[in-house]
């Protein structure tokens, strides 16, 4: 087996296959099953790497969302087709948020869809927005739509400020406790 660590990185040779000596002790690529992403489960810069359990040989994930094992790909081997079949992958599941995680998918946002995936993340999501309805319960009129309007803004600039990269995970933390206690400050003061 073979691995790098350079996948995501256009620039570089990816290396991630899995390789055996043939009759004349050459070595040969062995194929692996396509795999199709349906949903996005990782985040930030990932990697991947090969292990043999039970028998079948598995493709683990990482990614920086602090998660442990994200995606696990298990794979066995067909000899009738040479290749690697793949036999189930199992990923991580969402936890709950203040919002519909798939439709946050579905809508193409990545931000909200990646704090589904970091359980303090969505800890401070929910806190947040039962601050937030706390926060609205006590507004009418002009008030209140400033208030939405203010939420709005703030939730644009969490996607813009904090990309899922390097640090998105400090940076969203960051930015749910700033306004976690702007909120609270806002309700204090009434």
């Amino acid at each position: 087996m073979a691995s790098t660590c350079l996948r995501g990185v256009e620039e570089l040779a990816d290396v991630h296959s899995v390789y055996a000596r043939d009759e004349r002790g050459n070595l040969k690529r062995l194929a692996l099953q396509e795999m199709k992403w349906d949903h996005q489960w990782l985040f930030g810069t990932f990697n991947s790497e090969f292990r043999i359990e039970n028998g079948l040989l598995l493709d683990v994930y990482t990614d920086n969302s602090g998660r442990d094992d994200p995606v696990v790909i298990k794979y066995k081997w067909n000899a009738a087709e040479e290749v690697f079949a793949i036999v189930s992958i199992v990923a991580a599941k969402p936890y709950t948020t203040s919002y519909d995680c798939a439709k946050a998918e579905k809508v193409g946002d990545g931000t909200a869809l990646a704090v589904c995936y970091v359980k303090s993340l969505a800890m401070l999501d929910v806190e947040l927005a039962k601050q937030y309805k706390t926060y609205l319960a006590e507004l009418s009129g002009e008030s209140r739509k400033a208030a939405v309007e203010e939420q709005r803004a703030w939730l644009k600039l969490r996607n813009e400020n904090c990309v899922i990269y390097m640090y998105w995970v400090e940076c969203l933390t960051k930015a749910y406790n700033a306004r976690i206690a702007e909120l609270t400050q806002k309700l204090k003061s009434r």
